[in-house]
């Protein structure tokens, strides 16, 4: 990916997440479930996040992770 595609999925998730903690702060409405739980919401905004910071830090320095091994 390049650095638009990787800025855009960062602020996709950030959207996510974001929007995942707005509705799990909403005060319960009885017999009104969401289809989707909004834990969900946050916690793959929240993964979408990190995973695109870290590919962003690899773009911007030139060096891919290699990781604890260093392979």
């Amino acid at each position: 990916m390049n650095f638009e595609t990787t800025l855009f999925g960062l602020a996709f998730g950030f959207v996510m997440a974001g929007y995942g903690f707005w509705q799990g702060r909403k005060p319960y409405e009885a017999m009104k479930l969401p289809l989707i739980p909004h834990g969900v919401f946050l916690f793959v905004g929240l993964i979408i996040m990190f995973l695109m910071a870290a590919h962003l830090i690899t773009l911007m320095t030139g060096e891919p992770f290699k990781g604890r091994r260093r392979f």
